[in-house]
């Protein structure tokens, strides 16, 4: 019980913080270097054929640290996860448990059931060109794709301001991000870039 209600409040400040102060900038600011985010996002496994949709609640500083809350079906508090500098580290509240290592290809396996790197989550949310891809971007200025030799695809779609629709398609997976509302201002940055092995978690380190 009081394990639950220390998880349930712990939702309402990361919330509270998150979007307390949230107002959605009607032009798209493409020198943004923080922010916070709201989105749904849909995972397919195409190998599988299996699909997931959650809720997403990210905070980041461009390039240097990202913290983001999973919730599922029915409000369910799925994961934490907190991606800062070389190393990553995530709870998976539905299983109990903590996993955290150097950022690979393979970081998010157990959580998401697909390769995908966890790096291209600030390209996603802050619009920039993955490493090593080849990009396109709009007569504004606006990233549009990005290819690799390899088949995989980062598309953005459907923009009014910060709003927008990313597309990550590979031979593998597919992960589809709406981005629903945005803000600037990253309250609390201390907290968010922080995350620990809650109480009675196993622990387990990435290979």
């Amino acid at each position: 019980m009081i394990k639950t209600i220390r998880s349930t409040a712990f939702v309402i400040l990361f919330s509270g913080f998150l979007f307390g102060c949230a107002t959605t900038p009607k032009t798209f600011n493409a020198g943004k270097d923080q922010g916070q985010w709201e989105a749904k996002a849909q995972v397919k496994d195409l190998e599988k054929n299996k699909t997931e949709t959650v809720s997403l609640e990210v905070i980041a500083q461009k390039d240097h640290a990202l913290r983001m809350e999973v919730n599922g079906t029915m409000g369910i508090h799925v994961a934490s996860l907190l991606l800062k500098n070389s190393e990553i580290s995530y709870a998976i509240h539905t299983q109990k448990r903590f996993i955290s290592g150097q950022v690979s290809t393979k970081s998010l396996r157990p959580l998401l059931n697909v390769n995908l790197d966890p790096r291209w989550l600030y390209n996603v949310f802050f619009d920039t060109a993955p490493e090593g891809w080849t990009c396109k971007s709009s007569e504004a200025g606006l990233i549009e794709n990005c290819n690799r030799p390899d088949g995989s695809k980062i598309l953005w779609s459907d923009r009014s301001g910060e709003k927008k629709r990313i597309l990550i398609s590979t031979a593998q997976f597919e992960v589809q991000v709406l981005v629903k509302d945005f803000t600037t201002k990253v309250q609390s940055p201390d907290k968010a870039f922080s995350l620990e092995a809650p109480e009675g978690y196993k622990r387990y380190k990435l290979q």
